[in-house]
């Protein structure tokens, strides 16, 4: 065998080169594996300004009013029959969810919030309630989100415009 050919196998800088790539790629699984709070937060958000904005078309669409009802541990949307109100549990958009980040503490700031006693719901269980009517008339509001020491707003215009603001 000549001096200058080399013998099978791997050198050993390319192990480390091989070492470092596995490396770099099970600290890459790792991040994206934890569990970030704040993504949490802001999917729930996102999803509820997204809901939000639905069932006011829906509403209007339909010309029965939708109701929007959560809690610490989750929500659900309700659609206004005859003289009672009925869950959309059988609707994939609008079916009972649980908050992705819980409990989670809701505060709502209106100035004129169909309060649900009015339409038939008890309030007094804590929940916070929000109304989408048929004639496409909205309140302005502001929900905010919180959960494990993290806030995020919700809010809308009047106008059928719904806006996630997040903490600068």
């Amino acid at each position: 065998m000549p001096p200058f050919a080399r013998a099978g196998g791997y050198t050993l800088v390319e192990l480390l080169i091989v070492l470092v790539v596995i490396g770099i790629m099970l600290g890459l699984v790792s991040l994206s594996l934890r569990d970030d709070r704040d993504a949490r937060l802001a999917r729930d958000a996102d999803r509820l300004e997204t809901l939000f904005a639905l069932a006011a078309e829906e509403a209007q669409l339909t010309s029965r009013p939708i109701a929007w009802r959560g809690d610490e541990r989750g929500y659900a949307f309700y659609q206004r029959d005859r003289d009672r109100w009925l869950p959309l549990a059988d609707d994939a958009q609008f079916r009972e969810r649980t908050w992705d980040l819980a409990p989670m503490r809701l505060v709502l700031v209106a100035a004129d919030v169909p309060r649900w006693s009015s339409n038939g719901l008890p309030d007094a269980d804590g929940a916070t309630a929000i109304a989408f009517p048929r004639d496409g008339t909205q309140v302005a509001f502001t929900l905010t989100l919180e959960a494990d020491g993290r806030s995020l707003q919700l809010k809308a215009d009047g106008a059928g415009r719904y806006w996630v603001e997040r903490p600068s």
